[in-house]
C-alpha cells in the first residue's frame, strides 16, 4: 500500500499531467505558446560559404587571402587556386552575412550575403594596391655577457 504522502503528490499530479496531456495543439505549436515565441524560433544552420578569389586586373586566381565572416572569429585562407572554404556553424537561416576578404598588396573587400541553405557562395575580385611604409631606425646598446656581482 502507498504512503499518504505518496497518494497525496500523485492525485495532486494527474491534474496538471492531464492538463498538459489535453493541451489543443495547432500547427505543431501548444496553445499555451504563443504565436509570436514560436515565430521567434528561427533555424540555425551551419554553413558552408565557398568561392573563388581573383585578381580584379588581371582575372587570375589569388592565393593566400585572408577571409573572415565580420563578428566572429571564424574563417579561412584562400589556396593557389583562389578558392576557399569556411564553415560557421549556428548562423540564423535568412541572416545576412557579411564576408571579409584581405590580402596584404590588395584592397580588402566586404560582400554581404544572405544566408537561405546551408551552401553559399561567394567571389570575390581583389583589385591591387600599394602600401607605403616608413622607414625603421633601430638603435641598440652592447651589454656585456658576464657582469661582476651580479647573479641570476
Amino acid at each position: 500500500m502507498l504512503a499518504p504522502h505518496r497518494v497525496r503528490a500523485i492525485a495532486c499530479a494527474f491534474p496538471l499531467a492531464a492538463s498538459l496531456v489535453a493541451t489543443p495543439v495547432a500547427d505543431g505549436v501548444p496553445a499555451h505558446v504563443t504565436r509570436q515565441a514560436a515565430a521567434r524560433r528561427v533555424a540555425r544552420l551551419d554553413v558552408t560559404f565557398s568561392g573563388r578569389v581573383t585578381d580584379a586586373a588581371t582575372g587570375q586566381p589569388v592565393d593566400g587571402v585572408q577571409l573572415l565572416v565580420e563578428g566572429t572569429r571564424t574563417g579561412a585562407v584562400s589556396k593557389a587556386d583562389g578558392r576557399y572554404t569556411l564553415l560557421a556553424h549556428g548562423v540564423e537561416q535568412g541572416a545576412r552575412v557579411v564576408l571579409v576578404a584581405r590580402r596584404l598588396g590588395y584592397e580588402s573587400a566586404r560582400q554581404i550575403v544572405r544566408v537561405d541553405s546551408a551552401r553559399v557562395t561567394a567571389d570575390f575580385a581583389l583589385a591591387a594596391s600599394t602600401t607605403q611604409l616608413s622607414a625603421q631606425r633601430i638603435v641598440a646598446e652592447q651589454a656585456p655577457l658576464v657582469e661582476r656581482g651580479v647573479t641570476g
